[in-house]
Parts: structure tokens; sequence; C-alpha cells
């Protein structure tokens, strides 16, 4: 009872009062960043244990768990590999090569086969992100290699570990600096093999069913670099930003595979899809 009079006098004084005051609106933040902190903390392992599901690091079909009902996962950036997947439905163990791979689930238009029970090779210049499939993709072969022309090395401007603009074409860093005001990195070097030689090293025996290219403004110098008369995927995705449907003509990609026997039958955003033509003949028929 005397501690509360002694408080009641202590707060009459202006001085005294806001010393109070300033306390009890220290201990309520206080409270609030602490239930803050738990709600995080609470999101955090909700994720971690849906990114685990859905790449499948938990219990197998735990994906199913996590997803509202008559929903799928997809992985990459516009939806692509449920085109893939609609091609390849019959297929359970088929192959890939997935050049410019970036990370081994995220914008990833392999991720959905390797958790199907298809496996392949990952090639990036990038360390960080082959560390990475080396990490969630057991199965795999993960290359830390860009892919060109010719055999060699070749400089790569990586702007960050997470950066999807890395590039090994200098022109195209340099307008990724310019657009977003961003330092023009130091180009590092880093080996280049051709197309033909991972064909002839990893898929000798049976020629990968998918190939998959983004490389960041290099993509036509990837194709250049292939046996086209020897190692016919069936399908292949390609990245190609300035394709236009009213001129199709105007695409060196559209061109090259074209002039390979591939026909191009849908388009994502800014991904082309070209099937084989005898298999297209054999298969879906597009037109």
């Amino acid at each position: 009872m005397l501690r509360g009079m002694i408080k009641e006098v202590a707060c009459s004084i202006p001085t005294v009062r806001r010393v109070f005051e300033q306390r009890d609106t220290a201990m309520a933040q206080a409270e609030a960043a602490r239930r803050q902190l738990q709600d995080a903390q609470r999101e955090a392992a909700e994720l971690s244990s849906e990114l685990s599901a859905l790449t499948g690091g938990g219990v197998e079909g735990s994906a199913q768990e996590v997803l509202p009902e008559y929903s799928k996962a997809g992985f990459s950036h516009w939806g692509e590999d449920f085109i893939v997947e609609f091609i390849f439905s019959s297929v359970m163990d088929g192959r890939y090569l997935d050049i410019g791979c970036f990370h081994p689930a995220l914008y990833s238009n392999t991720m959905r086969l390797y958790r199907k029970g298809w496996s392949g090779v990952n090639v990036d210049p990038n360390p960080f992100m082959i560390k990475q499939c080396l990490a969630m993709r057991p199965r795999d072969v993960s290359l830390n290699k860009a892919v060109g022309k010719e055999r060699g090395s070749i400089e790569y401007y990586s702007f960050h570990d997470w950066a999807s603009s890395n590039t090994a074409s200098p022109e195209f860093a340099r307008v990724i600096a310019e657009n977003q005001n961003l330092d023009m990195p130091v180009g590092k070097s880093v080996e280049l093999v051709t197309l033909s030689e991972i064909m002839a090293e990893h898929f000798s025996d049976r020629t990968p069913e998918f190939v998959n290219i983004d490389v960041e403004d290099l993509d036509v110098d990837v194709l250049q670099s292939g046996d086209w008369s020897r190692y016919r995927p069936k399908v292949i995705a390609i990245e190609d930003i300035k394709f236009s449907s009213d001129a199709p003509d105007d695409s060196a990609i559209y061109r090259f595979l074209k002039a390979q026997g591939y026909r191009m039958f849908s388009r994502c955003i800014y991904t082309s899809f070209f099937i084989e033509k005898d298999f297209n003949a054999n298969s879906f028929q597009f037109p």
C-alpha cells in the first residue's frame, strides 16, 4: 500500500511521470518485438519444412501434405516445367542436360523431372550454385563450367552469388550494371567447354531427352558448339528474350534450330520450346 502511495505521489511530478511512461513504452515494445521474433521463427520453420518437402528433402510424398488440394508444385520461373512434364508424362527415368542451371530448385526447369526419377548434368559457371546442386541433387553430375563455341576459358561476371543475371557476356553485364545502377563486376576466368564435348563425355550412350539452355545472351554460342547430327535431344527449352511471334525468323535461335530439324511448338514468356521433327511426327504432331 505504501509503495502504491509513493508511486502515485512520484507520478504527480512531471519528470518522474515521463520516466515511468518511457519505461512502460519500452516494456511494451520489447514484448511486441519478442512476439514478432517468435512469429518469424515459426514462419521460418514452416517455410523450411515446405522447401524440404518440395525439393525431395523430406519424407517421400510429403509435398502433398503442404500443398492445397488439387494443386501441384512448380519450380520454374514462368511455369516451363509443366510444359516439360506434359511432353514427358510417360517417361519415368529420362535424362536431361541443364546448361546455365542456376539453382537446383529456384527457377529450375528440371527439378520436377529430378523428383520424378530423372537424372542428368547441370552446368553453371557460378561455383556457389554448383555447390547447391551437389548438395540437393546427388544423382546428378554438376559441373562448374561455362559452355561456348570452343574449349578454353572465358571471363565470368558475377554480381553476387544469387544473381540470376550473372553472365559470361561483358555486354550483357554492362547493360545490367547500368540499368540497375550497379558496379560492373570484375571478370573471373572459368573453364569453357563445348556442347558436343559434354554430350560425348556424359551422354555417349544415350542422348538426353530434354536440354535446357539459359546462358544470358550467349545461347547461340552454345547451340553452335553442338554436334546436331549425332546428338538430337527430343525437346529443347531455351531463353530467347528478343523473340517476336510476328517475326520469328528475326531470332538467331529460331533460325538455327529450325535449320537443325526442330519445330517451335510453345512459348512461355521468355522461353521458347522446340521439338525434334521425328519425335514430333511419331508423337504429338504439333503443326
